[in-house]
């Protein structure tokens, strides 16, 4: 507390406070000691008095009381503090008494003491004093009453002067205490305010040397120091002025360089925009090529050919393939560094999915003698949550690596569940192969963009050193992690999780619809890990499973089991080799009781097929076994009827939703008549505009749950509807989707930035309409089988990517059957129409095309593409679409006439060809 005071302060208190207290200290123990001797005094004067008076009552008898009473009346007069005096008996009766009468009832005596003893009253003193009778027969008291305010005052002059002495020595103290503070404090004072100016910054200010040798000594020093300081100022500045001034030098240099950075930037966001233009221009120009390419090379192999030109055809296939891989892995890895990559989030079966890699891929593990094993655990669940394209892109790239990098053993891809929380769950996947394996140092460069693990791989494996990165990029983005284990010559083994929110429909929904509860099953596999994966797809529909390593067991048990009478069991074989010694126990099995036996084997020699059923077996199916091909296989035995599972084919189902109005708009009445008639078998009511006009109009008129726009139609275009028709609160908040026959790149994000909710690009099959329509409405569509039954599912959809369908080719013709039903939802009547419209369209557009070319009137012209496209997309014509679209392109990138005319003449033989083509179907 001390510290917060100053000087003066301190030195009052501490001068004063021992003052104050040795004072009060002093005066407390004089005046004590002289009360208690005025006490002393006044108690022997007392004892004196009645000492005295105590012998004068006993040389007196009883007889004598005059005389007592005269003794006592006297020396009562003699002292006036005497007030009275009495003697007593024992029965507190007065024998004798004197003095005045206010006093005489305070003689009496309330106890009766064996000795001298002193009671104080106030101002009064009462001694009592017992005194012996002269012939001891009885005590008698002596009881006196002294006035004790000559006493009082007294003491009351002892206080006074100790308070004078005590004030004086306080006020001296606190004079010399004041005294001495301003003689210290002053200088202080003086000295502080000039050390406030040098702080100011006026170091020449020189402090003034007080009287008081240590604060001339401190004043001194500060002045010494203020002129030290003023020098260190001095140089300082100095410093300070060639440091400015260096620094002034050093900003010039960094703001050019700065301007030389800006720049810099300018330029590397400019070649980055022009790099993502390339790659997106770059991949329409190097497809539309590759697609013809690949076209009538298809083509060419189906004329007579000799061997040697057949060779060189499929050689330029498949280069033409791997050269659209490519392009593919730099277009989505250019998406990846721009931050441009999105996932769609749709219900899909990631066994579904990993199966269809599976078999898609199968082929190039067979030509190695590899055995391709999927391994789906029982416990993933049936429905996913996420993007199936981008999830099989993940499984592809994976897998197609193991088989590239392995030349014998086996790879086992295993899905399983891992976690499951509340509202989410994590799937694990893991692909292991028993190929070349790598190093530690391979691993690090593993997930480098452009490079593979060393050049003499880069020799034998041809590759971009993309598609890891990809996949890795992908896993992250679905909120997963991967990670890989390998040693040299030794295999590896990739990892990755997938986090995926949780749907209604899981696996027990599946195993409710196909339960062949307890069936039996006897299966044999040579492979332990085959036979686990056969294993647990058939514990997934709770059949009972005896599992053998061993044919011979398989016998042996069967031959047991057959003396059950209701034991009729399946048998699945996993054929490795064709030997004598299988022929032999396929004909043993066949002689056993059994529903049905099917052979599992990578024969693709139908006359080894054929072999293999005349020796016994019931069917042949491909490895690896997948859940449709079994459940197919199935079907045609009776083990499980169409109605059984949720699996039926798209032909033999139909799409119902309850209660919907649809708006489609399409300035191409072909299209529109498609999408109408595709929309109505769902049961929704669909109202057509020919024109972005006329939606407006019946848009001011109706409510719609959704409405489907095509882009470009003549008058106002797509956007402009949209717009206007978000302007009129009756549809502001009904979702449109975009319809477009083709997007350059950039097309999509301008659509869904002009207000349109999602987008769709042609052609539009039923499938992707029922993801949109459920995506957006909310509702599910209701399966109705064929029969008229009705079954509710959420089963995976399989959505073909816009170039994977322009891909597709018949082997005979420019008309594509399978793709022609497949837009027409299976139905065989409505995809001949579609053709038909098709065909009796072709003439008008070759017409009007060349008319357009000739007169150079670049927007009809476009116009009549863009026409031509949408026909196209929705008829099974693939080399016409593309080549439409590749038309369409040039034309809005501005290129230059030869290419369009180039596409143009290669677009009217394709025409020609469809005529021509048309015959067979129609």
């Amino acid at each position: 507390m001390f510290n917060l005071w100053g000087i003066r302060k301190n030195i009052l208190v501490l001068v004063l406070t021992p003052t104050i207290l040795v004072s009060l200290a002093l005066s407390t123990y004089f005046v004590i000691d002289r009360i208690e001797i005025l006490e002393s005094a006044h108690n022997t004067k007392g004892r004196i008095i009645v000492s005295s008076l105590s012998l004068v009552a006993e040389s007196h008898t009883l007889t004598k009381n005059v005389h007592l009473q005269q003794k006592l009346s006297h020396f009562r007069d003699s002292d006036p503090d005497i007030l009275a005096i009495a003697i007593i008996k024992h029965d507190n009766d007065f024998m004798i008494q004197s003095g005045n009468d206010l006093f005489i009832d305070q003689l009496r005596v309330d106890n009766y003491p064996k000795q001298f003893q002193v009671f104080l009253d106030g101002e009064l003193s009462r001694m009592l004093m017992p005194v012996p009778t002269p012939d001891a027969s009885e005590l008698i008291y002596l009881s006196i009453i002294i006035n004790r305010q000559s006493l009082i005052l007294e003491i009351y002059h002892t206080l006074f002067m100790a308070s004078i002495i005590t004030l004086a020595m306080v006020i001296m103290s606190l004079y010399f205490s004041i005294h001495l503070s301003r003689s210290i404090g002053t200088p202080l004072q003086r000295i502080t305010e000039e050390l406030d100016s040098i702080n100011k910054g006026n170091l020449d200010i020189k402090i003034h040397t007080p009287d008081i040798p240590e604060l001339a000594q401190i004043s001194k020093t500060i002045n010494s120091l203020a002129t030290s300081l003023l020098l260190s100022q001095e140089n300082v500045q100095h410093t300070v002025d060639q440091a400015t001034s260096d620094l002034t030098q050093t900003l010039e240099t960094i703001e050019v360089q700065n301007i030389e950075l800006d720049m810099a930037r300018k330029q590397a966001l400019q070649a980055s925009r022009v790099k993502s233009e390339f790659l997106a221009n770059i991949s329409h120009e190097i497809r539309t090529p590759m697609n013809g390419v690949i076209g009538f090379t298809n083509l060419l192999l189906n004329t007579d050919i000799n061997a040697v030109q057949k060779d060189y055809l499929l050689t330029i296939r498949k280069s033409a393939n791997n050269l659209l891989s490519i392009i593919e892995d730099i277009l989505d890895f250019s998406k990846i560094e721009a931050g441009k990559m999105t996932l769609d989030k749709l219900s899909f079966s990631m066994r579904d999915s990993v199966e269809e890699v599976i078999t898609m891929l199968s082929p190039s593990a067979v030509k190695k003698n590899i055995e391709l094993i999927p391994l789906i655990y029982t416990n993933v669940p049936e429905q996913q949550l996420g993007d199936p394209v981008r999830v099989k892109q993940i499984f592809t790239n994976l897998i197609s690596n193991a088989i590239k990098f392995s030349e014998k053993g086996s790879i086992v891809v295993r899905v399983q569940l891992e976690d499951e929380q509340n509202e989410s769950q994590i799937i694990r996947s893991t692909i292991s192969d028993t190929g070349i394996g790598m190093t530690d140092e391979q691993l690090s460069k593993l997930f480098q963009p452009f490079s593979q693990v060393n050049q003499s791989i880069n020799r034998h494996h041809s590759g971009t050193g993309l598609g890891l990165v990809i996949c890795k990029k992908l896993v992250e983005q679905m909120g997963g992690e991967i990670s890989v284990e390998s040693k040299s010559n030794e295999g590896t083994s990739f990892s990755f999780t997938l986090r995926s929110t949780k749907l209604n429909a899981t696996s027990e929904q599946l195993n409710q619809m196909i339960n062949l509860s307890n069936h039996p099953v006897l299966l044999f596999d040579s492979h332990p890990m085959a036979l686990l994966a056969m294993k647990q797809l058939l514990n997934g529909w709770k059949m009972k499973v005896y599992d053998f390593q061993s044919i011979e067991k398989l016998l042996s048990a069967a031959k047991n089991l057959s003396k059950n009478k209701v034991f009729n069991p399946l048998i699945l074989l996993g054929h490795g080799e064709n030997n004598l010694a299988f022929a032999e126990d396929i004909k043993k099995l066949k002689l056993l009781k059994h529903k049905a036996m099917y052979v599992i084997g990578h024969e693709t020699e139908q006359f080894e097929i054929e072999k293999l059923l005349h020796l016994g077996a019931s069917h042949y199916l491909e490895k690896p076994l997948t859940r449709k091909q079994l459940r197919k296989s199935f079907q045609e035995i009776g083990l499980i009827s169409s109605t059984d599972n949720d699996y039926e084919d798209e032909s033999e189902m139909r799409h119902h939703f309850s209660q919907l109005k649809i708006l489609t708009v399409d300035d191409n009445p072909a299209n529109l008549k498609l999408i109408t008639i595709v929309l109505e078998e769902m049961s929704i009511n669909v109202i057509q505009a020919y024109d972005g006009l006329s939606a407006v109009e019946i848009c001011k008129e109706e409510i719609f749950d959704l409405i489907f726009m095509d882009i470009r139609m003549p008058g106002l275009d797509g956007i402009g509807a949209s717009q206007k028709i978000k302007e009129d609160s009756l549809n502001q908040r009904t979702p449109i989707i975009a319809l477009t026959a083709h997007a350059i790149a950039g097309e999509k994000e301008q659509l869904l930035s002009n207000g349109l909710e999602d987008y769709m690009t042609k052609p539009v099959s039923e499938s992707q309409l029922r993801q949109i329509i459920s995506k957006w409405t909310g509702q599910i569509a209701k399966e109705i089988t064929k029969n008229g039954d009705n079954e509710q599912s959420n089963k995976s959809i399989e959505v073909l990517t816009e170039d994977d369908k322009t891909l597709i080719t018949d082997e005979s013709s420019s008309i594509n059957w399978d793709v022609c039903l497949d837009i027409a939802g299976g139905r065989d009547t409505l995809a001949k129409e579609m053709l038909a419209d098709l065909v009796a369209a072709i003439p008008g557009f070759r017409d009007q095309l060349m008319a357009s070319d000739k007169n150079d009137q670049e927007e009809e012209f476009l116009s009549n593409v863009h026409k031509l496209h949408g026909f196209a997309s929705y008829t099974g014509v693939p080399i016409l679409k593309s080549l439409a679209g590749a038309l369409e392109n040039e034309l809005k990138m501005n290129s230059t006439d030869s290419e369009s005319e180039k596409l143009l003449e290669t677009l009217l033989i394709e025409l020609s060809n469809i005529e021509a083509d048309s015959s067979s179907y129609l």
